[in-house]
Order: C-alpha cells, then sequence, then structure tokens
C-alpha cells in the first residue's frame, strides 16, 4: 500500500559530468500541486554529503552542521544559510551564525515562534505535544518538532506545520487491522504484517521478522536471534530495519556506517547516510522551512 503522505519526496538522480562539476536533479512534487527545482551540486558537495556532512565553500573543507567546525567568532556554529534557502537560489549553503541558545548552563534550542530559548529535554512535550514527537534542533539551527528516534518513529501524514503525529516503527500506528507501518525510500507506507500470528490480541509484545537475518519473527527488545550478554533485538535508528543492537555502546554511539551481526558487531559497512538520504533530509528541512514562511507571510496579510 501506498503511503498517504500529503507531502512525498520524490528524488530523481542524474549525474551530469561537465569538466568536473556533476550534478543531481530533485524533483519535489506535492499532492496539491507539483514544483520542480533543480538544485546543481559540486562533486566537492558530493562528497560531504557522503559523509553526512556539508561543504564549507571559504574553506572547501567538509564539516557536519550544528557544530563550530570552522567558525572562529563567540558562540557561533555551523548551520545552513536560512536566507538563501528561502530568498536566495535555494542553495544548501553553510554559514557560520551566532548560536543564541550555546552559552547557556542547560541544553537549549532556538525557538523560532517566540524568539525565546527552551530547555531542549524538559520542555520538549510542552512544545510539541503531538504524540510521538520531541523537541528538536533543525539544520538551520532552530527548534523544531520531529519525529522520535529512539526507538524510530514516522510521520505518516506530511505536514509543514509540525504538529502532525509520529508512529513507531513495525507497528499498526495509523494502519488497518493485521498492517504495520514501515519505512521506505524516505516515506512510510502500510505493509502486512508478517509476524500477525504472534501479534494477534497481543498488545504488549510485538514481534517483528528479522529481514536482513534468517526471516524469523522475534519479539522486539528481547535477545531473539542475538548473541551476547548486552545485545538485544530492536529497530536500528539508522536504517530504521530490525537488528541486533549492543546497549554496551548505546545506538546513537554506532558507527553512521555500521549494520550489525548477532553480537551486536559491526558486520559490514552499509554506507549511511547515503546521498539521496542526507540531501533528502536537508531538502525536507528546507521545504518545512519556506512553507512556514509562506504561511507567516499569508497571515500577515489577512
Amino acid at each position: 500500500m501506498a503511503g498517504r503522505s500529503t507531502t512525498s519526496l520524490l528524488l530523481v538522480i542524474a549525474a551530469l559530468f561537465h569538466s568536473s562539476l556533476a550534478s543531481i536533479i530533485f524533483e519535489v512534487e506535492h499532492t496539491t500541486h507539483i514544483s520542480t527545482t533543480n538544485f546543481k551540486f559540486s562533486t566537492s558537495e558530493l562528497d560531504c554529503f557522503k559523509q553526512g556532512k556539508v561543504l564549507y565553500e571559504p574553506e572547501r573543507k567538509c564539516y557536519k552542521l550544528l557544530e563550530v567546525g570552522p567558525c572562529t567568532g563567540d558562540n557561533q556554529w555551523l548551520v545552513l544559510d536560512q536566507e538563501e534557502v528561502i530568498n536566495g537560489n535555494g542553495n544548501l549553503r553553510s554559514v557560520c551564525r551566532q548560536c543564541p541558545c550555546c552559552g547557556k548552563p542547560y541544553r537549549a534550542v532556538y525557538w523560532p515562534i517566540d524568539g525565546q530559548c527552551h530547555r531542549l529535554l524538559r520542555e520538549s512535550k510542552e512544545l510539541c505535544p503531538s504524540e510521538g514527537t520531541t523537541l528538536q534542533i533543525d539544520p538551520f539551527g532552530e527548534g523544531e518538532c520531529a519525529c522520535k528516534i529512539d526507538p524510530p518513529h514516522a510521520e505518516w501524514n506530511v505536514t509543514s506545520d509540525d504538529n502532525g503525529p509520529c508512529y513507531p516503527l513495525y507497528h499498526r500506528g495509523p494502519c488497518n487491522n493485521g498492517e504495520i507501518l514501515v519505512a521506505s525510500d524516505n516515506t512510510t507506507t502500510c505493509k502486512r504484517d508478517p509476524c500477525s500470528q504472534h501479534n494477534r490480541g497481543n498488545s504488549s509484545e510485538l514481534y517483528v521478522k528479522w529481514e536482513d537475518g534468517n526471516g524469523r519473527c522475534y519479539k522486539l527488545g528481547s535477545k531473539g536471534p542475538c548473541q551476547g550478554d548486552s545485545t538485544t533485538f530492536n529497530i536500528h535508528p539508522v536504517t530504521r530495519r530490525p537488528a541486533c543492537i549492543s546497549r554496551i555502546n548505546q545506538i546513537v554511539d554506532l558507527p553512521p556506517n555500521c549494520d550489525t551481526d548477532q553480537n551486536g558487531k559491526c558486520r559490514e559497512e552499509i554506507n549511511l547516510p547515503s546521498v539521496s538520504d542526507y540531501v533528502s533530509d536537508l531538502l525536507n528541512s528546507a521545504q518545512k522551512k519556506r512553507s512556514k514562511r509562506r504561511t507567516k507571510t499569508n497571515k500577515q496579510h489577512v
């Protein structure tokens, strides 16, 4: 069953080489209208995207967003240029900007709605009351309501106002009886539950098929097929698929390109994030930012 998302991101990637320049074309489709924007990235930018980083043009080097990186000013960090995305050419250009909440004695995030700094953990539920959402920092350095990462959640009806609920993957969520919500190609889909015989009438325990292993159903959070005292069967926060995960090194500490075996150790490289996944996440954030600006502008003219 196709995802019933109001907004979907369709990535059409074409490599066009002219001397040292490569370009990728991304098509953004909305259910009520279709707007196609061509983003041309240099080979240097693509190399950075492969590392989960962005190119800082003045130095021609790759850096992670939301870190000090190349920035030298007091309380500065590297973010995407919001004005370039909204009013410029839509390019994903990184810039050093003042971090208004970085000097706080607690983890804080700038909330653009009221222009104040809020405690990232303590005020998450107040600012993001929708089911399955939590307060996070977007690539522009501002607070947003996004789906929980641990355990991995995903949106069903994607909205630009951050008010939509998120549901845990491999649960029924918004799907029909006998179906589960899974992540597929940067969207979500309801599919038949292959472990329905175990899950029927059992709300306290959830069985999930180990698709990358022996194909059998195991209870989430249990030892399942995993070996090692601290390894359990859960949903990997990066691949968003069932895997054996070690709790000695918390899942957030796993290398981003690490797939795990039955012992919870790195089995093979899976090249995460891929260029398309990483860039589509950035483009999704950019699209949200533009939508919010349009909504705010329209309200001011009413």
